[in-house]
Formats: C-alpha cells, structure tokens, sequence
C-alpha cells in the first residue's frame, strides 16, 4: 500500500517537481510572495493530493484501514501548503480593497466575489471534501481550524449522531487544543484506535465549546479571539456561531432539537445573540424554540410572552407578501398562528367566570405587535399588529386560491391581494374564460369584493389606506356594472315610468327584455349591492367595508364609469341601492336569504372566516 502511494507521489513530484519544491518547502503564510498563489503553483499541490486520496481509497477497499490512515497527515499537509499558497493573494487582495461583507455576498453570483477570496473558498472545500471522504475527521479539523473554514468546523461539531472517527485519541486531543494546528507534511505512521459511540459524543462535544469560547466574540460587535487571516476577514466570512446553527438546521429535527436544548448556549452565552438573529431569519424554526421556552416557563407571564413571539413569528411567515410559500404552507403557519395567539391570551388572561358570560361577551386576544408584513399592492413593508380577525382574513384568501388553483403564483405560490383582485377581475370580464374555469361572472366578482374586503386591514385607516379600499371597492363595482352597461343605460333611460313592483322585477331579470330573452339572471351590479346588503342585514357584514350607493362610493363609481354628470344613471343606481336594501330586510323578516343569493359558488364560501 505504501508503494502504491508513493508511485502516485513520485509521479506527481515527476510532473510538478519545480512547483512543488516552492510550495512545501517550509514556511508559507499570508507574507509569502502573492505570486505563490498562480495555478503553476497551486494545480500540482492538488494534483499531488488527488494522487494520494486516490492511494487512501484503494487501501481502504482493501481492507488495509491502518495503511490508508498512514497517508491521512500528508493528504491534509499537502492541503495546508495549497491553502498557503492562496492565502497570499487572497491577503494582498484584501490589504488593497475591502471584501464584500458575507450577508451581502451570500446571494450574489459567482462573479460578483473576488477571485482570490473564491479561489481561498473552492481550496477550503477541496480539502475537507478530500478529507473527511476518507474518514479523517482530526486532519480535516486540523485545517479547517488553520485556515477557518468555520462551515467545515460547523458540520464536525453538529453532526449527529457524532461519526465515529471522533472517537481517537488524536482527535480527542485536538478537540481540547492540544494538537497542532497543521500537521507536518511527513507524519508517522499511526494505527487506527478502537472506536466509541459515547467517546466520539465527548470529543465532539469538547470540541464544540472550545470553538465557541475561541471563535464567538463575548460583545455583540467584538471581532472574536483568534486573530483574522488576512484583512476584513472577519466581515467577510460567517463566523463560527452562524455556521454552528446552520449546520444544525442542515441536520434536520434532531439539529434542530439541539438548538433548542440549552446546553448549546450554555457552552458559550455569547452565543445567544446570534441565536436570536439566526431563529429571526428562520421562523419556522423560531416558533418552536419559542412554544419550547414557554413549556419550560417560570411564570404565565414568562409563558404568555414564548407564545406571542410563536404566534409571532408565525404570522410573519404566513403573511409574507413575496417569496414562494405555498398555500398549505401559509395557511398551516397562520392557522398554528392562531393557536399560538390564542394560547398565549389564555395562559395570561384573569379567570372569566359564568357571570361575566351573563354581563357580556368573554374578552378577546389583543393583537399581535411587531409583525412585518406587506401593506399594499407595491409590497411596502410595515411593522404592524395583528389580530385573530385579521389572520382568518388571510386564512379564507389562502383558502379560496386552493379551491381555486388559477389565481395562485406559478408553481402554486400564494398570490398576494392585489394580484388576486386582479386575476379575478380579469376573469370576469370575459365570459369565455369563466366558462373554462367552470364559474359564473357573478361568482367572480362576489369573490373580488371578498378579496377587497379580505385585505383591507392591511391598507391600514390612513388617508392613504382608507382611499386605496375604496379604490378596490369601485373596481369591482364598476366591473360589474361595465359587465352589462347597455342594461342599466336603457333602465334609467326609462326609470321615470317604472313602479317599485317593475324596477325590481328589472334589476332581477336583467333590465330590459331583449337581455332576458336568452337566460335571464340579475343585473350583476344589482346582485353585488343585494348580497352586501344581505350580510348587513343578517350582522354577517364582520369586518367588511360598508358597500352602500348611497354616499360617497356612488360618485366614485360613475367616475370610474365615466359617467359623473349622468343624473338619470345616478338616480338609477340610487333606487337599485335602495331596493337591494329591502330586499334583504324583506328575506330576513322571512327568515330566508335575499333572492340574487340562492345559488352561492360552493360550500366554501359561505362558511366565511
């Protein structure tokens, strides 16, 4: 086996001997020569080390462990002297011009990183991907540690279960700090130890919090202990605590359930900061760490306060405006939400007794603070408060698009409001498209004014808040009236000689004969003002806009009709308000529904939020 590595060596050395004289040959840190760093310097050290991993694997599948392990502390040298070579660009590079920071870099193309600090990165892998592939987890910690590759560190120590190749003494040694950081290039031979399960979790564990000591700063700020390798290093690299946590998530539940255990903070409280931020930017996982935190509460109002940052962390997740959540994602996380919100007013809530249910209603849960969500059609983001009406508003939009397939995103993104209005409106006015999707044109429009009505709360009651609800309400009205503008001209062209009987014997039929003479239904304006009133009527209206002709709404809606100084119109519109209005008194005194509502677009619309 030794043979076999050292031909592939020699043949290596063979080719590159010049460049590999200049590389390994002693010394090598960020003050060497930035030439060093040129592929004529660094290819041959990875051709070199390829050459070996190669001879490792064969005797591994040899079943010669003891022999390919003997090669493990040249493979990780041959690495460190690579690693070296890059570093000197890599530190002249950022000696001239800051690095980009790593937040603003770890969506950015490929190119957008400077060549030196990608070429150092692309290093870093090569080695622990080499290294750890042949099971030599202390020489890939070796380097890693030597050359930060903090993501490398992460994944060693977060691993679970721990591999076995932690469990050596070697490693034990390095995990406390008593081994070199880089080893030698020519190394003795070392036999494989016999291996533990509960000594790999120890070394793994030793390791872990003497990272977090030497790594994670102790001040939010602070750069931590070690000194960088070369300028900005720091600003331009996750640390060690923000790789941890990573590498925990990647991990899957059980990472996940060690975040939450508090040994993970205790082996170093500088570490809760970062936590916090890292659970900020992962709510999904930061509702359970908080429902976890209030199980283990001293106190209600400890436990109140885990569950108003569960419900909030929820509601930010399900009422994200952009991104690509998924309907059943978004409407799980607004529906835990919910309980979350709910639970925690309870848990904090006095006693409320039979008579207090006699004196009134039972009180209900305040509002959520500090939740950022989109507050208009441009995705302008505001910290709000929300309450439980609101998120059932959220909940019944996000219901309607998985009845309704077409008005999500592509890929099946939830759509935000506006983008809602829009694709119902658009279906609306074509009779073709709503027969393709199996719905009526009045269906459709009932649907927009719920979505007006739906997401009205997040316009907020400012000036600016309270026109564009009303700017969504006239669309819709105005779609509906456009839908059958010859009808309602030729209805107030005539309204002076029709009685009350006739004019509502119209508005049902369609307004005029000819628009009866093929399948008659209601004016679909008509039907719009009818099923609002309807709901005013039966208390049902909740928190929806008040739909009424008869204020400001009506000047509103023949501008957008272009028809501001049609009286005949106005008066029209004024008289089918009104009998929309006693036609649901008249169905509720019956104990029925008003007529236009007898055919609703299924089940799930009438059960509203």
């Amino acid at each position: 086996g030794q043979c076999a590595a050292a031909a592939a060596a020699a043949e290596a050395r063979r080719r590159h001997g010049a460049s590999l004289a200049t590389a390994t040959g002693g010394g090598g840190d960020a003050s060497e020569p930035a030439w060093t760093g040129s592929p004529a310097v660094t290819a041959p050290l990875l051709d070199l080390a390829g050459s070996v991993a190669d001879a490792a694997a064969r005797l591994t599948s040899a079943g010669e462990e003891a022999e390919a392990a003997s090669l493990f502390a040249p493979l990780a040298s041959l690495h460190a002297a690579r690693l070296r070579c890059l570093l000197a660009p890599l530190a002249a590079h950022a000696a001239a011009s800051p690095l980009p920071r790593h937040d603003a870099a770890e969506g950015a193309a490929e190119g957008a990183v400077p060549q030196p600090l990608f070429a150092f990165r692309e290093a870093r892998t090569d080695a622990s991907k080499q290294l750890l592939g042949l099971g030599a987890a202390e020489h890939a910690a070796s380097v890693a540690e030597a050359f930060h590759d903090f993501r490398t560190l992460a994944r060693i120590s977060a691993s679970t279960p721990p591999p076995l190749q932690l469990s050596t003494p070697a490693f034990a040694a390095f995990a406390s700090g008593g081994a070199a950081a880089a080893p030698p290039l020519l190394a003795a031979r070392s036999a494989t130890a016999p291996t533990s399960a509960a000594a790999a979790a120890a070394a793994q564990a030793q390791l872990r919090r003497r990272l977090l000591q030497q790594y994670v700063p102790e001040g939010r700020g602070a750069p931590p202990a070690a000194p960088p390798l070369y300028a900005g290093e720091y600003e331009s690299e996750a640390g060690f605590g923000a790789e941890l946590l990573q590498a925990y998530v990647e991990q899957g539940p059980n990472g996940c359930a060690a975040i939450f255990r508090a040994s993970v903070a205790d082996d170093c409280p500088a570490l809760e900061d970062e936590l916090a931020e890292f659970l900020q930017r992962h709510p999904r996982l930061s509702w359970i760490k908080h429902v976890h935190d209030a199980a283990l509460a001293p106190s209600d109002a400890s436990a109140a306060a885990s569950l108003t940052g569960a419900a909030r962390a929820l509601y930010g997740w399900g009422l994200a405006a952009g991104g690509d959540g998924g309907v059943l994602d978004r409407k799980v996380m607004l529906s835990l939400g919910k309980l979350c919100h709910h639970a925690a007013f309870l848990r904090d809530a006095p006693p409320h007794s039979d008579d207090d249910v006699a004196a009134g209603p039972a009180p209900t849960a305040p509002p959520v603070p500090g939740v950022l969500l989109a507050v208009d059609a441009s995705e302008r983001e505001e910290w709000r408060a929300v309450g439980v009406a609101a998120a059932d508003d959220e909940h019944y939009l996000l219901r309607m698009q998985e009845k309704l397939p077409w008005l999500c995103k592509a890929g099946g993104a939830a759509a935000p409001a506006e983008a809602l209005l829009e694709s119902l409106l658009a279906t609306a006015a074509s009779p073709a498209l709503c027969a393709e999707r199996h719905v009526s044109q009045e269906e459709v429009l009932k649907l927009s004014l719920d979505v007006a009505h739906k997401s009205a709360w997040r316009l907020g009651d400012s000036a600016r808040g309270r026109a564009a609800r009303s700017e969504r309400l006239v669309r819709v009205l105005a779609a509906a009236a456009n839908a059958d503008g010859q009808a309602w001209l030729h209805l107030s062209s005539r309204l002076r000689s029709i009685s009350e009987t006739g004019l509502r014997k119209a508005l049902l039929e369609g307004g005029t004969a000819e628009h009866a003479a093929g399948d008659p239904r209601p004016l679909l304006l008509w039907s719009l003002l009818a099923w609002e009133a309807d709901k005013r009527a039966g208390g049902g209206g909740g928190s929806r806009e008040v739909v009424s002709l008869h204020g400001p709404l009506l000047g509103e809606l023949l501008a957008a009709l272009g028809r501001v100084d049609d009286t005949a119109l106005r008066s029209t519109l004024q008289r089918a308000q009104t009998e929309a209005e006693a036609a649901a008194a008249e169905a509720r005194e019956g104990g029925g529904e008003a007529a236009p509502l007898g055919e609703e677009s299924g089940e799930w619309m009438v059960v509203e939020a």
